[in-house]
């Protein structure tokens, strides 16, 4: 089992291409896959997104500063192979995740995360049951300051780090 995560590039159209594939049922890499919203929907996530790098593109115009180039980072956690994971089992990792979050990027709301899971249908043992796959909007408003700011700690390897150590805590306590 792993979690990855990368930058979701090329500003709204990238973000709205991969919102699409992460709910798109008719996608061959979903063929055996059942998709559960978990956090947010997708609409929403996509306007606030939008809405913020929109904003802090226009808070930077006055000064000269650069656009924004990625409005998301997306993490996928893939559970390991031999564990059937209950809907009710992503639903309260997803809760921990947003703690997570949320005790690392100060600025971040939960309307700034969106989650869904790619389950496996016809899951046998030793299989992989599937995985959650999490975005998170690279821009917020700060509210200490008063204007929008890139959440330039999604870059960092402690937050990654973090959220493996919750993700192996969750599967320690729960399947071992």
């Amino acid at each position: 089992f792993f979690v990855k995560t990368e930058r979701i590039s090329k500003k709204t159209d990238g973000l709205i291409k991969y919102i699409n594939y992460l709910e798109d049922e008719k996608n061959n890499r979903h063929a055996n896959n059942e998709i559960i919203l978990i956090h947010n929907l997708s609409r929403n996530f996509l306007n606030i997104c939008n809405k913020n790098a929109t904003n802090l593109d226009y808070q930077n115009s006055k000064k000269g500063g650069r656009k924004v180039e990625s409005l998301a980072q997306s993490f996928d956690f893939s559970f390991p192979p031999g564990v059937n994971v209950s809907n009710e089992d992503y639903q309260e990792f997803s809760l921990k995740i947003i703690e997570v979050l949320k005790e690392n990027i100060s600025n971040l709301n939960e309307n700034e995360i969106f989650m869904n899971v790619h389950k496996n249908k016809n899951y046998k043992e030793n299989e992989s049951c599937g995985h959650l796959n999490l975005a998170v909007s690279r821009v917020s408003f700060d509210k200490n300051l008063k204007k929008y700011t890139n959440n330039i700690d999604l870059d960092k390897k402690k937050i990654l780090w973090k959220l493996k150590q919750e993700f192996n805590l969750f599967i320690a306590n729960k399947y071992e």
